[in-house]
């Protein structure tokens, strides 16, 4: 694909640090060398993983399945890169670190979360601090708009459906929490953060057990820190409103931001 077009070569590149919808990309984590003939290979949907939210990088091809993805790539090959929706989202997510434009009718405008991921935003009560990585939006309530590639590692079909055309946009951010006090429990992040950086809450549907990933706990949270104290790495979730006066704005240490609003 990259020796028959600029455009996949771009597309490999910026790939590079993209989010894979599949449960390798949490545990045990997916070699950033590989990284990017899976995102188009899953992109371009020459290959898919397994029902149990793997990609099967351990198995081994049949004959019968490499006939099948030559016939599928004979027709990838007439198509350009940027004509395939879920290849444009794992190239967004690798560049600016979010899919919120592509599926939603929100943006971050002249700002971009890629501005953010990395930084450090310290809790204003001084029990900790954290580590900004991603936004992922899940599209619910807007058919004019993709659906996004990693609904199904996120949100349940029935949650999908509760909550359809509600006019809210179901968001989660990957962050890494660094607890400083002794004994820093979940109070201690929820009462640390006054705006929108890094705030959420746990989620509750059971797919961070089948994909691997961490969440924030619900009993004994501050046992949870103690095995952290050298930060954890986890996914929170929010709500945001798709209404015209919809406003986030996420502030880092280093006066780093980035705004969410309605695209004019």
């Amino acid at each position: 694909l990259m020796a028959s077009s600029e455009e996949y070569k771009k597309a490999f590149v910026e790939t590079k640090e993209t989010l894979l919808p599949v449960k390798e990309a949490f545990k045990p984590g997916i070699a950033e060398a590989k990284l990017p003939y899976l995102a188009i290979a899953m992109g371009t949907n020459l290959m898919n993983g397994f029902p149990d939210g793997s990609f099967g990088m351990e198995k081994t091809t049949t004959r019968a399945e490499s006939s099948a993805i030559l016939l599928r790539l004979e027709g990838v090959l007439k198509k350009d890169a940027t004509s395939f929706g879920d290849l444009n989202e794992l190239r967004m997510v690798g560049t600016k670190k979010t899919n919120l434009e592509l599926v939603s009718s929100l943006t971050t405008g002249n700002t971009s979360i890629s501005d953010i991921s990395g930084k450090r935003k310290t809790f204003r009560n001084g029990t900790g601090s954290l580590i900004f990585h991603r936004l992922i939006a899940v599209n619910v309530s807007e058919p004019k708009k993709k659906k996004s590639i990693y609904s199904s590692i996120f949100v349940t079909e029935y949650e999908q459906k509760l909550d359809k055309n509600t006019g809210v946009l179901p968001i989660f951010k990957e962050i890494t929490i660094y607890p400083k006090r002794q004994g820093f429990n979940v109070g201690d992040y929820m009462n640390g953060l006054i705006d929108d950086t890094g705030g959420g809450s746990t989620i509750t549907n059971g797919l961070n057990k089948k994909y691997g990933y961490e969440v924030l706990p619900n009993l004994e949270t501050a046992q949870f820190f103690s095995k952290y104290k050298n930060g954890v790495k986890l996914w929170v979730f929010d709500y945001m409103s798709l209404d015209d006066d919809e406003f986030a704005q996420f502030n880092m240490d280093d006066r780093s931001y980035s705004v969410i609003r309605k695209q004019k």
